[in-house]
């Protein structure tokens, strides 16, 4: 250690430099930091996923055919039925249906946002990426709406949102973004159906 007695400087220019995460998170964009919590390889669509399990043509047909009647064809019964949940034993075949599922709402131009968990990955083997991931697609899914502008302001208010709970993230970016959407005067236009999946 230097002892300060009989120090004599001359000349030189002296810096002092301090670093705090906080302050450079806050110089951080919101949509940087979404991106940053987000995990991608839990998307339908990853690389990482490949190949997902998909339904074969001709089995389930049953099974899907209700989903998509409930998810296009409920209109008012939207209010009343919000959620379905799919439930089966290991192995039986949920994740195909899920998979299948999104990818017919892809076809048919439905909105959507997913997140398919797997034990596998330690990057979604367990919720803390669900919130971001879930928030980055509704932000793709409804460009130039109070959804992004909603979303966004949410993390520049609080740019640690993404290490509150998950129930205070899906509430502040995926609950209030869409309950503000939908509830605009819709007397005009109609009833748009959205899925979130979670698998």
């Amino acid at each position: 250690m230097i002892s300060a007695k009989q120090v004599f400087v001359t000349g030189g220019q002296f810096s002092q430099n301090h670093y705090h995460g906080l302050a450079s998170l806050g110089n951080k964009a919101p949509i940087d930091i979404l991106t940053d919590a987000v995990a991608p390889s839990a998307f339908h669509d990853s690389g990482a996923r490949f190949e997902p399990p998909k339904c074969h043509p001709l089995m389930r047909v049953n099974i899907l055919d209700e989903i998509m009647h409930w998810i296009v064809g409920q209109g008012k019964e939207a209010q009343a039925k919000p959620f379905m949940w799919l439930s089966g034993t290991a192995g039986c075949g949920k994740s195909a249906v899920a998979q299948s599922t999104v990818e017919l709402c892809l076809e048919r131009g439905l909105l959507f946002a997913s997140f398919f968990f797997s034990s596998a990955d330690h990057i979604r083997n367990n919720a803390e990426t669900l919130v971001a991931t879930l928030a980055y697609q509704l932000y793709c899914a409804f460009p130039e709406t109070e959804v992004q502008t909603i979303i966004l302001s949410t993390i520049k208010q609080d740019p640690l949102i993404f290490k509150r709970t998950v129930q205070r993230q899906f509430t502040a970016l995926v609950i209030q973004p869409l309950r503000t959407y939908f509830s605009k005067d819709s007397s005009n236009q109609p009833w748009t159906p959205f899925l979130i999946m979670i698998r």
